[in-house]
């Protein structure tokens, strides 16, 4: 995310699921959602009033959802580690 203007900006929580080999137990990690301030760049062209009018000051903006991957290749074949016994 590369912020285009100065403001509040709410990224979004995260959370990830991972299987933990050393307990053999699938886990998930969470991160909460955190609001961040961003500065004015000083090494940018002024905002004329009219552009100023324009941004919201009421509601700080949104950090868009993250893509979600898809899983389509697990589904295909097993992997190596999938279909060996011990």
């Amino acid at each position: 995310m590369i912020p285009t203007r100065p403001g509040k900006i709410t990224l979004p929580a995260i959370e990830y699921t991972w299987f933990d080999t050393a307990s053999g137990e699938t886990k998930t990690s969470r991160l909460p959602a955190t609001e961040i301030d961003v500065a004015a760049d000083p090494n940018a062209n002024t905002l004329t009033v009219a552009s100023q009018t324009t941004l919201p000051t009421d509601k700080p903006a949104e950090c868009p959802e993250p893509a979600r991957v898809s899983d389509a290749t697990s589904q295909e074949s097993p992997g190596i580690w999938q279909t060996q016994s011990q």
